[in-house]
């Protein structure tokens, strides 16, 4: 009986795991450029307080610019260092810096209104 028990605790953890694992892996992506292009243009929908990340492979020197609109003006991009460390949040919808590390560049966009938005985030890469 007991047996049983854990178990079924353990089936229910292990759907519950693999759930938030898809819920996170859909929020999360990575940038692609095409072939012979510097820039890439993404959109979506975003609930109200809700954020997708999207993840960039640059090199050091490389110049970064992220333009985020949106139609209810409310979606904010957040940028950070490929260490974890901060470097910025779209003033008005645009950023552009020289970046110092090479790796994987995270760019949030996060919907900063009350209700549903849509996005667009603008990527180049120079």
């Amino acid at each position: 009986m007991i047996r049983n028990l854990w178990l079924k605790v353990g089936l229910v953890l292990l759907i519950a795991v693999s759930l938030c694992g898809d819920s996170l892996a859909q929020q999360t992506a990575r940038i692609r450029f095409g072939r012979g292009r510097s820039s890439a243009v993404l959109s979506g929908t975003l609930a109200a307080g809700k954020m997708r990340t999207y993840i960039l492979g640059v090199r050091s020197g490389q110049t970064i610019t992220v333009q985020v609109n949106s139609v209810n003006n409310k979606a904010i991009g957040d940028i950070d260092y490929p260490s974890g460390d901060h470097i910025a949040v779209t003033d008005e919808g645009f950023w552009q810096g020289e970046t110092d590390e090479n790796g994987d560049y995270r760019i949030s966009v996060i919907n900063d209104g009350a209700r549903v938005g849509r996005y667009t985030l603008t990527v180049t890469v120079r």
